[in-house]
């Protein structure tokens, strides 16, 4: 999506992959169906998940950009407002808490 230049498309595919991740983690601890939420910091806060500085910021981040991503008052204006290196930033840090919420997971 980086390629194809649509930088709000990938930051809401990388909040997709993330909440994913936390909803396995949320069956995983409660052996319960999640909530119907796309909350990161939800499931961040219920289930008492204490990220890398870097990590829970992120988070806080595409909280919003993920309502923004799905829901663009401007999708045009939302397009230029997001630089590309931004994006590969948010990419980086969010892989790098998707390890580390598959590593609790497998413990």
């Amino acid at each position: 999506m980086l390629e194809s230049n649509l930088p709000a498309h990938a930051t809401f595919t990388i909040h997709l992959a993330l909440e994913k991740i936390l909803k396995a983690y949320y069956i995983h601890k409660t052996s319960k169906n999640p909530p119907k939420t796309h909350s990161l910091l939800f499931f961040t806060g219920a289930l008492a998940i204490t990220l890398p500085y870097e990590g829970q910021n992120l988070l806080e981040e595409l909280e919003g950009m993920g309502i923004e991503a799905r829901y663009p008052p401007d999708l045009d204006q939302t397009l230029q407002e997001l630089p590309i290196e931004r994006v590969q930033n948010i990419l980086t840090i969010a892989k790098q808490v998707f390890v580390w919420i598959k590593a609790e997971l497998l413990q």
